[in-house]
């Protein structure tokens, strides 16, 4: 991943396995930093060097790229890249005072929402309210992979069925 300070966009670039690579970069005029931060050229991260998951409800896996534990100085956006194997599923959940943005990168699945179910595929992206009820689910014999973008970040996870959530275990 390449992280440019003051960045204005973002390119996400899709290989046959799934994300190859997440490139911020400038389109216009520079972006001022914030006053306390001071801007960086530049920042590069292996996929090796980003925090990688798996999740302890079934055999989703999670690499996290704008988080507290990737040191990219940002505050106000977290982004991480989640892959579904064929019969995974999310708990249900919301979020609150953030919106979650779906980029599909490869593979097709179910995201609900509204009390609707909606078929995402490779290309396609999808917006989550603050507050709305959310899950996923890969109904295909393919993996079904995207990047995830809260913003602001979320400030916690409300699971609505008790006794069903989602947690992720560091993977060595």
């Amino acid at each position: 991943m390449l992280w440019l300070g003051g960045c204005d966009a973002l390119a996400l670039t899709a290989g046959q396995d799934g994300l190859d690579v997440l490139v911020a970069e400038s389109t216009g005029q520079p972006v001022p930093a914030p006053p306390r931060r001071p801007f960086t050229a530049s920042k590069a991260f292996a996929a090796t060097e980003l925090p990688h998951l798996a999740s302890t409800r079934d055999t989703r896996d999670r690499m996290d790229l704008v988080t507290d534990d990737v040191p990219v100085g940002a505050t106000q956006l977290r982004a991480d890249r989640i892959v579904y194997h064929p019969g995974d599923t999310a708990a249900a959940h919301y979020h609150s005072g953030c919106h979650h943005v779906y980029c599909v990168l490869a593979g097709a699945g179910l995201l609900y929402a509204d009390d609707q179910a909606y078929r995402l595929a490779a290309g396609m992206s999808a917006l989550i309210r603050p507050g709305e009820v959310h899950w996923g689910e890969n109904d295909q014999a393919d993996n079904f992979s995207f990047v995830e973008f809260w913003a602001p970040p979320p400030t916690g996870t409300v699971w609505t069925v008790s006794g069903d959530q989602c947690t992720w275990a560091t993977v060595s």
